[in-house]
């Protein structure tokens, strides 16, 4: 059994963690926000601690593999 690495995410992580995900950066990530950079480093460096990944990379990495489209299985299945 694989265990969801980002099940654990708060509401705010997750959010922080979509924007910058899209391509935002620390600075567009807090003023969007509406918290300082400083928090959203906090913030990234906890999810790597809850994620046990070591860069932003990696984290992203870990939540789309976690994410399953809808159809994707669909999909998956007819290639077989």
């Amino acid at each position: 059994m694989q265990v969801c690495k980002t099940g654990n995410l708060s509401p705010r992580e997750r959010e922080i963690l979509n924007c910058l995900a899209s391509g935002f950066t620390y600075d567009q990530t807090a003023r969007y926000l509406g918290i300082s950079v400083h928090t959203v480093s906090t913030h990234l460096r906890r999810m790597r601690a809850k994620t046990s990944t070591s860069s932003l990379a990696a984290l992203i990495r870990v939540s789309i593999t976690e994410i399953d489209p809808p159809g994707f299985a669909d999909a998956r299945e007819s290639h077989r």
